[in-house]
């Protein structure tokens, strides 16, 4: 693997950490996941799910779901 890959990597990890997080605070349990994402950096629903499932190893929504019964 490249340097710039593994930056690649490093960098939607923790974008979907920093998702994880917003997404987990009680003022913020209005919003969409997908307004959530779009506020973490990502630019669309498909390269959002794309990036969470790889890091998590579930969809948003099965994730959220599971947290927020």
């Amino acid at each position: 693997m490249k340097s710039g890959e593994e930056f690649l990597q490093l960098h939607q990890y923790l974008r979907v950490e920093a998702f994880i997080n917003l997404a987990a605070q009680p003022d913020k349990q209005h919003y969409s996941l997908l307004a959530l994402a779009f506020e973490c950096g990502f630019n669309s629903k498909s390269t959002f799910n794309k990036y969470f499932k790889a890091v998590i190893g579930e969809t948003p929504s099965a994730y959220f779901g599971l947290l927020r019964s």
